[in-house]
């Protein structure tokens, strides 16, 4: 709603001489394609054939006798589940194979360098703390350097590059690992390696196993495994197959968040704002990978896309009195608190308090309305936060990178986003519409340094963060002994990390939403041709 068409009631004097940053966002994609898009019956015979399928499966991870000649193919089979993401239906399975494994310790000493780094990577990624000095017999005589050797092993080399990711602070052999085979491997594409091996490096380098969103990584995934000549063509079909029925799911999910998102028109009322209902399920969904977390998808989808709608309204469009009005009704969290808001304001918070109000709701029936006032609390401080940056945008304040990261750190939709915060390099339509300096131009300033030179930096934070995601997943194991927080919802957090990496890699997919169009498309609206 235009300044013009609000009564001097609904906005503060002071407020219409403020100017109101917009950025030109491209509208939503796909419109209400989701609406009537018709999902995937399952009839009485395919559920047969899943079934048999998933329960031969899962044979194939229980039969094992694990020894000597039997441990690499074990690994490769779970390494295989992990990727085609159907792990969720394996999960006790998987758990205490890799726990066998790791308590037998079976290394003579003679194993070759993809089948080490690959019970490394595996071992590290369920949280089992295996030493990375397992690598030292792969340098050279004086220890100082990978052996020449190995540049020829090319299955070796990608392997050790995907273990290196599962590093943690202080291991200098691991990024001894990853610079080595980085190089190596950008060196054998194209020239050196076959189409389909340059394919899948090219896919590694860009995005590493520890990084994929999973879903899309399976996606990818079905076609490579499918040409190598030892898959399990057991576990393939049911992976497909669980693809399109999980696929169907998410489908009718969406069809009716597509339903919610158009009654509310949006669109219309507060047509600033950037319309992402599909880009953010597609987020929240490869968060929740397995499909009974429905209610989950649900929650965080609605509470995604008001959020959004108000990082909107902070950085693009509304006023300082006005945003300090929103500010000062969420502190209230009461529906009377309307009043005092603008017209354009009032839909927001009615969504805000009615969402929430619905989780409680499904809270109450579940014996969790205790957890409601934390949620809200939570989001009360992201308001406050999202209120103190919109006072610096105003002020044309650069703050030095402590107090940016400590609002950053904060102010972000949930702490899964930490990640990304590092690095916040600030984009077209972000500048486009007034946008608090970006985590690199406060760097810049207050250590007078080049943007490279910035980027460099805290790419480096970045990747120190992902190492201290991978020592939390060890420390949650408390010794390789229990989990102190339950794997899956350790899991949910990293896969929620993975989905935001992904969405700003190269450029901003979330904003400039044609960038993801063809991802979106390959999870959410076109089935694996079994």
């Amino acid at each position: 709603m235009s300044m013009s068409t609000q009564s001097s009631a609904d906005v503060a004097p002071n407020s219409a001489s403020e100017i109101r940053h917009c950025a030109d966002f491209p509208p939503s994609i796909w419109g209400n394609y989701f609406l009537t898009c018709p999902s995937e019956i399952v009839d009485t015979t395919t559920k047969e054939k899943y079934k048999a399928l998933k329960e031969e499966a899962r044979s194939k991870i229980t039969a094992t006798v694990i020894d000597k000649c039997t441990q690499k193919s074990l690994l490769q089979l779970i390494d295989a589940v992990q990727r085609l993401a159907v792990a969720y239906h394996f999960e006790k399975e998987i758990e205490d194979a890799l726990v066998k494994i790791f308590e037998k310790n079976i290394d003579d000493g003679d194993d070759d360098l993809y089948t080490v780094s690959l019970r490394f990577r595996l071992l590290r990624q369920q949280g089992l703390m295996i030493s990375c000095d397992i690598f030292n017999k792969f340098k050279d005589e004086e220890g100082k350097f990978f052996k020449e050797s190995l540049k020829k092993d090319v299955e070796g080399i990608l392997s050790l590059y995907e273990a290196a990711h599962l590093s943690i602070r202080g291991e200098e052999i691991l990024d001894e690992a990853l610079a080595f085979t980085s190089t190596h491997l950008k060196s054998m594409v194209p020239d050196h390696v076959c189409p389909k091996l340059a394919q899948q490096i090219n896919h590694a380098l860009y995005t590493p196993i520890r990084k994929a969103v999973p879903r899309f990584e399976a996606r990818d995934f079905f076609d490579i495994y499918a040409t190598n000549d030892l898959h399990d063509q057991v576990l393939l079909k049911f992976a497909k197959l669980d693809f399109n029925i999980v696929q169907a799911q998410h489908q009718k999910e969406l069809s009716e968040f597509t339903r919610w998102w158009r009654d509310l028109d949006f669109s219309t009322k507060v047509s600033y704002a950037r319309d992402r209902l599909v880009e953010l399920y597609f987020w929240i969904m490869e968060m929740y990978v397995d499909p009974k977390y429905t209610f989950g998808r649900i929650m965080l989808t609605k509470i995604s896309c008001i959020t959004s709608v108000m990082d909107d309204t902070f950085d693009a469009y509304g006023t300082l009195e006005e945003l300090r009005l929103f500010t000062e009704a969420v502190k209230r969290w009461d529906i009377g608190a309307i009043n005092i808001l603008p017209d354009y304001m009032k839909i927001i918070y009615k969504t805000l308090l009615d969402i929430y109000n619905e989780i409680d709701e499904e809270l109450t029936k579940q014996g969790k309305s205790q957890c409601t006032p934390y949620a809200i609390k939570r989001m009360q401080e992201l308001i406050e936060l999202y209120f103190a940056q919109a006072e610096w945008l105003k002020e044309g304040y650069i703050p030095t990178v402590e107090e940016y990261m400590s609002i950053a750190f904060r102010s972000i939709t949930t702490p899964m986003l930490i990640t990304n915060s590092f690095l916040g390099m600030g984009h077209e339509y972000e500048q486009k519409r007034g946008h608090i300096a970006s985590a690199v131009e406060c760097y810049m300033k207050q250590y007078g340094v080049s943007e490279e030179e910035a980027v460099k930096v805290l790419k480096q934070e970045d990747a120190n963060a992902w190492k201290d995601i991978n020592e939390e997943f060890i420390v949650m194991n408390n010794n390789n002994r229990s989990w102190i927080v339950p794997f899956a919802l350790l899991e949910s957090i990293l896969n929620l990390v993975r989905a935001c990496d992904f969405v700003y890699k190269d450029g901003e997919r979330y904003t400039d939403n044609y960038l993801m169009k063809d991802q979106v498309a390959s999870l959410l609206k076109d089935p694996v041709i079994l």
